[in-house]
């Protein structure tokens, strides 16, 4: 993933770090065209 350190840096900067390396591995980020997150599990 390209953009992981841009995208771990966006979410550090709005204090949802704890929530994206909870997550990291069994779930996907997704952005919105409102420059929100989705936080959805994979079925990997």
């Amino acid at each position: 993933m390209r953009n992981q350190s841009i995208i771990v840096k966006w979410l550090a900067e709005r204090g949802c770090f704890g929530v994206f390396s909870q997550g990291i591995g069994a779930a996907r980020l997704e952005y919105l065209n409102q420059g929100g997150v989705i936080v959805s599990r994979s079925p990997l």
